[in-house]
């Protein structure tokens, strides 16, 4: 098993099961986040609360200008297109200098998340960065991994429960984000899953959320057990 690995983790879905991925296949993985300001503090906050779920070795946020994120008008919102590259660059910037050969990436920006066109050039983009930058380096190889970049959502919801703890981790991520990308799944919203068993809320009368109606699930762990067992 490969001993270290750096994990861009935004605190959205993709980048959730892509840290879940690593931690099953590196023995520590330390999570880098970058933060837009005041952009993405939803986000940030879940990023910090997942590296805390999986226990990482280290949870590093880096913070970029706002001027990178600056929107054109009061009613559109911020974004910087291809922003992920962004974010690669600064990750293995930093990551050289501490002998990280290997870093994992998600799936993208938000508004291309469920375009199965970028899907596919961030993957080629994440080869063509991983050969360029081995020359680069001679001797210290670099290996960029992208084991989700080329799931739609409806995709990404069915895989999930292949991999341990991403279920669960999946529920510490932005409501918002979560409502989106499960909205019509035959898989429950981990969200409303958790704030169920944490006696925060009703789960839905969707038949979706029937396989813990009829079973006395307490646990979390076994919530996401139940579901492996019944869904895979």
């Amino acid at each position: 098993m490969p001993r270290y690995a750096c994990v861009l983790l935004s605190g959205g879905v993709y980048s959730t099961v892509a840290a879940c991925w690593a931690k099953q296949r590196f023995e520590k993985i330390q999570t880098f986040t970058v933060k837009c300001c005041s952009t993405n503090c939803a986000d940030s906050a879940a990023a910090f609360r997942i590296s805390n779920f999986l226990q990482t070795d280290k949870h590093e946020v880096f913070e970029l200008s706002s001027l990178l994120f600056e929107a054109e008008s009061e009613s559109s919102p911020p974004f910087a297109p291809c922003d992920l590259f962004v974010y690669l660059g600064l990750a293995i910037n930093r990551g050289v200098f501490r002998g990280i050969h290997d870093y994992v990436i998600g799936g993208g920006s938000q508004p291309f998340r469920n375009n199965q066109h970028f899907q596919n050039v961030l993957q080629s983009f994440a080869m063509s960065c991983q050969s360029a930058l081995s020359k680069c380096f001679g001797d210290f190889s670099i290996r960029i991994h992208a084991p989700v970049s080329n799931l739609l959502h409806s995709e990404l919801v069915t895989w999930c429960l292949s991999v341990p703890q991403a279920y669960r981790a999946l529920a510490l991520c932005p409501s918002d984000i979560l409502d989106e990308v499960f909205c019509g799944k035959t898989i429950p919203n981990p969200g409303i899953v958790r704030d169920w068993l944490d006696n925060r809320g009703e789960l839905p009368s969707s038949s979706v959320y029937d396989v813990f109606r009829k079973n006395k699930v307490e646990k979390f762990a076994d919530a996401e057990e139940l579901l492996r067992s019944t869904k895979i």
